[in-house]
């Protein structure tokens, strides 16, 4: 627990005399306040360029300031949550998204952040066959390497793999034929990856060029 020392007058003093008191100040506490105060900040540029972008009347440098404003207020969002900003405010400027009454800034990066999840999970069971149910508990647990396999979970969900499926992607990623004695161990590598870091981009063959 942080402290704070304050100096206050002495009950009943005269004379000017002085003493210091010292308060304990919880540092969750205060971070939870800094968090709301980033992200009030943050949304009051976002409302602010949307206005701006309304307007047919706003210059056109009043709005690029505001963007840039927007931009710095990203400064406490972490690299995954200002990639989807980004991304989102993007699609904006290209006509590519529409604004939802009452969403914040927040409410869309989440949205991104979710239906990237949800994409990469589709092509993940399209080209492997997994069950997705299995898969999607998996992630929601968070677990860690220790205990990916814990009560035979991560071998379950290695069991509804289709291996003529998988031998087939891994084959045209590699651009060669993948030997069937070696899918076991390619398909154990990607999905123990895949759920360790959340999801992410797995090569898709069909946007591939050898």
């Amino acid at each position: 627990m942080n402290r704070i020392l304050v100096t206050v007058r002495r009950p009943g003093s005269v004379n000017g005399d002085y003493e210091e008191i010292t308060f304990p100040i919880d540092p969750y506490l205060s971070e939870q306040n800094t968090g709301v105060i980033d992200n009030d900040y943050m949304n009051s540029r976002f409302e602010k360029w949307k206005k701006q972008l309304d307007d047919p009347n706003s210059d056109p440098r009043d709005i690029e300031a505001t963007l840039g404003e927007l931009h710095k207020s990203f400064a406490f969002l972490s690299q995954e949550e200002q990639k989807y900003a980004n991304l989102f405010l993007h699609d904006v400027q290209s006509g590519d998204a529409k604004f939802y009454p009452d969403y914040t800034l927040r409410d869309y990066i989440i949205e991104y952040a979710q239906n990237t999840k949800t994409e990469q999970i589709r092509i993940l069971v399209k080209y492997l066959g997994v069950s997705e149910p299995k898969l999607r508990d998996m992630m929601n647990a968070h677990v860690t390497q220790t205990k990916l396999n814990e009560y035979g979970r991560f071998d379950a969900l290695k069991a509804t793999v289709v291996r003529e499926k998988a031998q087939e992607y891994f084959s045209r990623v590699d651009g060669k034929k993948l030997p069937p004695f070696l899918v076991s161990n390619r398909v154990d590598e990607l999905l123990t990856k895949f759920i360790l870091e959340d999801g992410f981009d797995i090569p898709d063959p069909d946007k591939i060029l050898h």
